[in-house]
């Protein structure tokens, strides 16, 4: 990798974590004035849940596709086929964690909640993020976030304007990543070309993602599980508070 490129994917992701940072630091107030603690404790509650939905769509793909990507980006012909393999396994999984997400919405308590969060979840079928990691290829999933969370920023303060404006702001916050993995797409086939591949060359990746899911899923534990319990024993207005 270049010395120039390396400084400007330096550049461009600490620019990312600091946009990420700053963006919580304006809503918060608003949207804790507006939604108050019950329906920012329901939005919490119900996202923690999908994001463990998530992190099985995923089964540590991003992690292992990112690594398998940079070994061999010079090479276009096995890149072609490494990708089509990791993708269409990434599709698969990410199908049936969906369909089980659906068995949720039909026994939450909340089921226009949890309905529009499976926006989030459609969203994995379309992240490819970890291919242009692969390529260190920064400048353009991080343009695609950076540009899809200032729109939704904007978008809060113009249409959620009151408590019953949460599925709104649900709405809002689960297209962020769907828009943006989705635009991914549109230069994609620019850099490869994919097809599909029978099950054993897809799963044949199964076994190094699973070793790589453990430590994500591990550290989920105590990043995630405090809200859900929180929400699922006490209330979800605890989880705003």
């Amino acid at each position: 990798m270049k010395k120039n490129n390396l400084k400007t994917n330096i550049i461009l992701k600490v620019i990312y974590q600091g946009i990420i940072l700053i963006i919580p630091l304006i809503i918060t107030p608003y949207i804790s004035r507006v939604l108050g603690a019950e329906g920012i404790g329901i939005y919490t509650y119900y996202y923690s849940i999908v994001l463990y939905f998530s992190y099985f769509a995923m089964l540590g793909i991003s992690v292992y596709g990112n690594r398998k990507i940079a070994k061999i980006r010079d090479n276009v012909k096995e890149l072609d086929d490494t990708f089509s393999s990791i993708y269409t396994l990434q599709l698969i999984i990410s199908i049936v964690v969906i369909c089980l997400y659906f068995i949720f919405i039909f026994i939450s308590n909340n089921k226009s909640a949890t309905a529009i969060m499976s926006l989030f979840l459609f969203s994995i079928i379309f992240d490819v993020s970890w291919f242009y990691y692969g390529l260190e290829e920064f400048k353009i999933p991080l343009l695609f976030q950076v540009l899809s969370r200032i729109s939704t920023l904007f978008l809060i303060f113009i249409l959620v304007k009151t408590k019953d404006d949460l599925n709104i702001y649900i709405l809002l916050k689960s297209l962020i990543d769907l828009i943006a993995n989705f635009c991914l797409w549109m230069t994609l086939f620019k850099r490869i070309s994919f097809k599909f591949v029978n099950l054993k060359e897809a799963f044949k990746h199964l076994k190094q993602c699973l070793i790589l899911f453990i430590p994500i899923i591990a550290a989920s534990i105590y990043q995630q599980m405090d809200k859900v319990m929180l929400g699922a024993f006490i209330s979800k207005k605890e989880v705003g508070y």
